[in-house]
């Protein structure tokens, strides 16, 4: 389950989280416990990232700091979107249709977001209404994605596939839940207006209101006790 944070401002797409507030203490480490699909030992996994989850107007935010050993593009001749390192989504929108995306990199900068299905022959679709920024580091990449929130409802999945070779096979995923399919989706909660609204009209001097749900995260606060 992830918690979306309500934002103050739009992200600038950069791949740099300066303008993420309060990142350490807000952000998802992932590592050898997130493995997906296969289980490496973790003195043979090369791949751990941290992720931030935020909505601000419109958008989804996502930003994705990966340590990875080896990065590898995609080759630019190459047919495959899944040969190399990349990240993938999934998302059930408010029709209840499921969807999931690849990011698949030739080089640094603007994205390369495409649209996949299951069907083996089938081919990728550009995806163009997801946005973003990749970012070479000293310790692997970061990568800055909005996605519009008409997207998806209240279930997300997203994961980080490492290859070591080009043009190689996936050797290790890590993930908040599996992207393959909608039974296997985590849940986001995302800050509500409505109730932020509601919560301040309730609100007082001296005063500090929030509202949690059974899993303790925070829908809306107000006020201040001091």
């Amino acid at each position: 389950d992830l918690y979306s944070y309500g934002l103050s401002s739009p992200i600038q797409l950069d791949g740099l989280n300066i303008d993420w507030p309060d990142f350490a203490n807000k952000a998802h480490f992932y590592q050898h416990k997130n493995q997906l699909y296969t289980q490496l030992p973790p003195e043979h996994l090369s791949l751990s990232f941290t992720a931030a989850v935020g909505t601000y107007g419109k958008y989804l935010y996502l930003y994705f700091e990966v340590i990875d050993d080896k990065v590898i593009y995609r080759n630019s001749n190459a047919r495959s979107i899944i040969n190399n390192d990349h990240i993938e989504l999934a998302f059930i929108n408010p029709d209840d249709i499921f969807s999931r995306f690849i990011v698949s990199n030739k080089t640094t900068g603007w994205i390369d977001a495409y649209r996949i299905t299951d069907l083996e022959n089938d081919i990728p679709v550009p995806a163009r209404q997801i946005q973003g920024h990749w970012r070479d580091t000293e310790q692997g990449y970061n990568v800055e994605i909005r996605v519009p929130l008409s997207e998806f409802n209240h279930h997300i999945a997203f994961a980080i596939h490492d290859v070591d070779r080009p043009l190689g096979k996936v050797i290790a995923s890590l993930g908040s839940a599996d992207p393959s399919s909608a039974e296997t989706l985590g849940t986001i909660l995302v800050p509500s207006p409505e109730i932020e609204r509601i919560v301040k009209g309730m609100s007082y001097t001296n005063s500090s209101i929030w509202v949690v749900d059974q899993h303790h995260r925070v829908l809306a606060k107000t006020g201040d006790i001091k």
